[in-house]
């Protein structure tokens, strides 16, 4: 069962189970989403688990039951056919282009802030100040400090973007904490992972280098590209593109953390992290597999024309937004039935005669089965 704390500093609150207990942090963190336009700031909140868990895969378990239910809670709380999921200057720009009370609305919390200048008819209509609005050039909804006003209001049919903090002790060591940034751009990005032996490392904007030097341009680039990177004892940041060049299991890649390594295994397991809380927590399937999974984790489902219809892991995830429209917790079902039902076989999917190798770290869809 799911709880809210009650609303106080911040109009959205995420909804966690009640397995943790949530606490409101700061009001205006600095929001951190390099893919959409978005307020200054965003709402901060930490949630902490009732009670320690025995090891860091339980830990991750937890971490990922909150992430899903919280990613959950903040997608059934929308408006139907509300253009987006956050406040963002697109979302309300094209919101106020289609809804004339909403513009009318914008406007006059604008005005009020005087973040724009008042329509000089002394009182306009819903339609004019829509105009009005859409005559500022740049866009007024387009800027982060106007957005700022539109937080916390609500009357705006958006969720405030939110930074969630989620910790789970385990053992006598440190917890494992993730950041996980809930906006229009980043809708549901780790952006920090801290864990035992000093781990600390945040999401950086860029290419997933796989353990070369962080400057690609660098002279020693080609020397640390043939030795597999340069030694380090930990790592501060990693890549917000997923690792799919090896096929090693999570539990492989995360068991490397807090040891001397090199980068690329460093940012393996942190990256692991991420696909199993996050993925996780977006694919019921991947969450069965837990630390098993594999980039070439293979889901598949009986084809009722005959045969099987597979997809891997690297190509699961990337459907989620565009074909499982961005929900957390997608059935197996649901995919079963994109990846079957066609005459072809969609993008990215393999139709083949004969079922993958039992190996452990494959996943039957019909049987909702490890296989």
């Amino acid at each position: 069962m799911s709880k809210n704390i009650p609303v106080q500093r911040q109009l959205t609150a995420p909804p966690i189970t009640g397995a943790a207990n949530i606490a409101a942090g700061p009001a205006n963190a600095a929001n951190r989403d390099t893919v959409a336009i978005g307020p200054t700031n965003v709402s901060a909140y930490n949630v902490t688990m009732n009670a320690a868990a025995g090891n860091r895969d339980a830990a991750m378990a937890a971490v990922r039951t909150e992430y899903r239910a919280i990613g959950a809670g903040l997608t059934a709380a929308l408006m139907g056919g509300i253009p987006g999921q956050f406040i963002s200057g697109h979302a309300v720009r094209n919101y106020c282009n289609a809804n004339t009370p909403f513009a009318a609305h914008v406007y006059d919390v604008l005005v009020g802030a005087g973040a724009v200048p008042a329509h000089a008819i002394p009182a306009p209509s819903n339609a004019q100040k829509r105009a009005h609005l859409q005559a500022q050039n740049p866009r007024a909804e387009l800027a982060p400090t106007n957005l700022e006003h539109l937080r916390n209001d609500g009357a705006v049919p958006f969720n405030d973007p939110l930074e969630v903090n989620i910790q789970a002790p385990y053992g006598a060591v440190a917890p494992l904490e993730v950041r996980v940034d809930f906006t229009e751009g980043q809708k549901g990005y780790i952006s920090r992972i801290q864990d035992t032996g000093g781990i600390d490392a945040s999401i950086s904007d860029r290419p997933n280098f796989a353990g070369e030097f962080p400057n690609p341009n660098h002279s020693l680039i080609g020397y640390y590209r043939a030795t597999g990177g340069l030694r380090t004892n930990n790592v501060d940041s990693y890549s917000n593109v997923h690792h799919t060049a090896t096929n090693e299991n999570a539990a492989t890649q995360i068991g490397r953390l807090g040891a001397r390594n090199i980068k690329s295994h460093l940012e393996g397991g942190l990256d692991a992290i991420t696909k199993v809380i996050a993925e996780g927590g977006r694919f019921i399937c991947v969450e069965a597999l837990g630390t098993n999974i594999r980039n070439d984790s293979l889901f598949f489902a009986t084809n009722p024309n005959g045969g099987f219809r597979t997809v891997e892991f690297r190509e699961l995830w990337k459907m989620w937004q565009n074909r499982f429209g961005g929900i957390y917790g997608v059935t197996d079902l649901a995919i079963s039935n994109y990846i079957t039902g066609g005459a072809m076989p969609p993008a990215n999917v393999m139709q083949v005669a004969i079922a993958p190798a039992n190996t452990g770290y494959h996943y039957d869809l019909t049987n909702s089965a490890i296989w």
